[in-house]
């Protein structure tokens, strides 16, 4: 596979339209002429960011001899409080221990990550961003990865990426699906198909509608419903 070629996936766990986000993401990629390539995704939770990079990783990191996906780092590292420097530390220590298949790195200082990385072609994404002191380092040091690597990350916050000085034609944002797409996911997942079964049309239109296009609330319902009769539909919801 090229490095930057678009292969679409099969697998059930994609959703409606993520093979086109997936290829705009990477036509984002091409048109950037860096040794290293940052590109951020933002939006809403729920709206399927961690999806959409996870498959993004999958299809770019056969192409790379170290890689890592570090997900939801938001809810793995606790708030801040004045200082913030053990808590780089132990993001640096994931990063390297991960890249790396290694338990045992110490990271005794801030520059470990990039006297590591620096001549290493890495793809890293960072899931999930929601502080600036899980960026600051790579914002203060954009030679701690080496030439041809690629930096993902997910935020719901756009003011972190405006604060990484990413232009906008590095920034991915992720857009509610449509009313069709909507629908389209829905059925995904209750009746592993993407249009609703005999019966169920309207019942169908209505679920997509109160997940508020959601893909992550439209999967969930899905999942739920599915393998019920029409009536105990009806009963489950708040029709």
């Amino acid at each position: 596979m090229a490095l930057l070629g678009f292969t679409p996936t099969n697998d059930f766990d994609d959703f409606v339209g993520i093979g086109a986000r997936v290829k705009e993401i990477k036509s984002k990629l091409i048109l950037q002429s860096e040794q290293v390539k940052v590109i951020g995704i933002f939006g809403p939770v729920g709206i399927g960011k961690t999806t959409t990079a996870r498959v993004l990783y999958n299809q770019l990191s056969p192409d790379f001899p170290f890689s890592t996906f570090l997900e939801n780092i938001r809810g793995s590292y606790e708030k801040p409080c004045g200082n913030d420097y053990q808590l780089k530390l132990r993001l640096q220590k994931n990063l390297l221990s991960q890249i790396f298949n290694k338990g045992d790195i110490v990271v005794h200082h801030l520059g470990r990550a990039q006297e590591m990385l620096r001549d290493k072609k890495v793809l890293v994404v960072l899931d999930e961003v929601d502080n600036w002191w899980q960026l600051e380092e790579m914002a203060n040091q954009r030679g701690w990865v080496g030439p041809g690597s690629i930096i993902i990350i997910t935020t719901e916050d756009r003011k972190l990426l405006k604060a990484l000085r990413l232009a906008s034609d590095h920034i991915y944002w992720m857009k509610y699906p449509t009313r069709d797409e909507s629908l389209q996911i829905f059925c995904q997942y209750a009746f592993r198909q993407t249009s609703p079964v005999n019966g169920f049309e309207s019942l169908a239109w209505e679920v997509s509608r109160l997940s508020g296009k959601l893909p992550l609330g439209l999967r969930v319902m899905g999942s739920y419903l599915r393998g019920m009769s029409r009536d105990e539909w009806i009963e489950a919801l708040p029709l």
